[in-house]
């Protein structure tokens, strides 16, 4: 369902995935994905318009600042040997190494 995908070094992990995907509103969202996630869930399980079919979807929000940083993706079928894992927004992420030597506000906040 990516509308693109590429290779990409990010902190101190080479070769990571990074897929474009666009929503049913047009917004358009670069996303890794992993098995492990420090967020929260900020919503309930919907099952339509999911980018991995199968899977359903929780919005994820940042658990210090509560913005948007990706999805939980939940297999529908409970039988399946398919397991849970996260779709993080690119753009929302921040590397714990960075964030020392930065003070960060969330984007909503910037100009």
């Amino acid at each position: 369902m990516a509308i693109s995908k590429r290779n990409d070094s990010l902190g101190p992990a080479d070769r990571v995935m990074v897929q474009l995907f666009k929503n049913p509103q047009g917004a358009m969202f670069e996303v890794i994905t992993t098995k492990e996630a420090n967020v929260f869930r900020a919503s309930e399980q919907v099952s339509g318009d999911t980018w991995w079919p199968g899977y359903n979807w929780i919005i994820l929000g940042c658990p210090q600042c509560h913005q948007h940083v990706g999805w939980e993706y939940i297999p529908q079928n409970k039988n399946s040997d398919a397991k849970s894992f996260f779709g993080l927004v690119l753009s929302n992420l921040l590397y714990e190494n960075e964030a020392d030597e930065l003070i960060v506000l969330p984007k909503s906040y910037q100009s």
